[in-house]
């Protein structure tokens, strides 16, 4: 919902998994404790680039068929 919202938002997202990898280093960086795990991170931020836009959704009509 994040990355969505930030999309909306005009903001590029990446979904990252490195603590998992790197956990002892982004353990210390961001300071917690030692009950505390970080599984994934969320950046958000301005692209270099303007997002693509969403490409023209199909009728309804073309991507479902009502059977009686």
């Amino acid at each position: 919902n994040m990355a969505l919202a930030s999309y909306a938002l005009g903001l590029g997202s990446c979904w990252m998994v490195a603590p998992i990898l790197a956990h002892d280093e982004f353990s210390k960086i961001l300071n917690t404790k030692e009950n505390e795990k970080i599984v994934s991170l969320l950046a958000i931020g301005k692209p270099k680039e303007t997002l693509p836009s969403r490409a023209p959704k199909k009728a309804l009509n073309e991507v479902i068929k009502i059977i009686k």
